[in-house]
């Protein structure tokens, strides 16, 4: 990831306008760095710098968020020569962004798309190997059965012979038919495909959550919103649930403070680095500590973490 920026880029970036538009500005000194006019538009702002028009102060998001709620007839890609795209919909709003969807669903699908153009996040939400869980209401045309609920838990076996991981089910309705799935993998047509094994057609399907994510129910079908502090409290719940799986292999437990996940997010719900930036802070904050404390007493089996006057805290305990 380059550390500078063209100046340019940056103030197209940070305003929404074209890079010709940008130049412009940038030539008529409407533009200044740390206070002084620039009018070189290949100037190189790094980070910790400010850039200012007309005297406004810029904010450059170092990459974009979105929690988008898919209407039916959308396909998930960023182009498609025929429908309209999840990306199509934000596309007014963020002209100059290189958004995709982190994950997909059929065009008749409904409900939460994630968008970004953070490569590095969205392969963390994609990769089989974070599990992270998925979850779906979904409307079946037969009831659910016994059979059904036992056969996801202990993992479906596909009509291919492929062997799914263990999922979650159980009814949201009298009749039966509209039932809440939890997923922690990511195969084509997964769903559908599962309750097909036991000849169960899905008529509708509608994701409700990604990570701990929940779709806001205030979202109406193709609008979105940024990421927000809680959102990012979430995915760092997440983060540190799946930190504490790969300690456990190494037969360490670690607990957290009930509130670390929240102070997480809201420390970097304003950082131009967003959900990325909440992972680095993880890192920073957590991971590092926790590693240097089992090297230099490999004896450690429980790990304990609290936050204590604006940072987190990585101590050996009881659990």
């Amino acid at each position: 990831m380059p550390q500078t920026l063209r100046l340019d880029k940056y103030v197209a970036e940070a305003t929404g306008c074209t890079r010709s538009e940008s130049r412009a500005r940038i030539a008529a000194g409407r533009v200044a760095v740390d206070g002084a006019v620039c009018r070189k538009a290949d100037a190189k702002v790094g980070e910790g710098q400010t850039v200012a028009l007309d005297g406004v102060p810029l904010g450059r998001e170092q990459f974009v968020y979105l929690m988008l709620h898919k209407p039916a007839g959308v396909v998930s890609a960023s182009r498609d020569g025929r429908d309209t795209t999840v990306v199509d919909l934000a596309a007014a709003a963020y002209p100059r962004r290189q958004l995709f969807p982190a994950g997909r669903l059929d065009k008749t699908s409904t409900g939460f798309v994630l968008l970004t153009d953070d490569g590095a996040f969205a392969h963390h939400i994609l990769s089989p190997r974070h599990h992270v869980e998925k979850v779906y209401t979904v409307t079946l045309d037969t009831p659910l059965t016994a059979e059904m609920a036992a056969g996801f838990a202990a993992g479906v076996t596909l009509a291919d012979g492929e062997t799914l991981a263990p999922a979650a089910v159980r009814t949201l309705s009298p009749d039966g038919r509209t039932v809440r799935v939890t997923l922690r993998q990511g195969v084509y047509h997964q769903i559908k495909r599962m309750f097909g094994v036991y000849g169960a057609g899905v008529n509708a399907l509608h994701r409700d959550a990604i990570g701990g994510v929940w779709l806001d129910a205030g979202l109406a079908p193709g609008t979105f919103r940024p990421l927000t502090a809680a959102d990012l409290g979430a995915i760092a719940r997440l983060q540190l649930r799946q930190l504490a799986e790969r300690l456990q292999k190494q037969n360490v437990t670690l607990t957290a403070a009930p509130d670390l996940p929240e102070r997480l997010g809201a420390l970097c719900a304003h950082d131009p680095g967003g959900a990325r930036s909440l992972r680095r802070r993880l890192q920073t904050l957590v991971e590092g500590p926790a590693a240097e404390l089992l090297l230099r007493d490999p004896s450690v089996r429980a790990l304990r973490v609290r936050w204590e006057q604006g940072t987190a805290v990585v101590e050996a305990g009881p659990v």
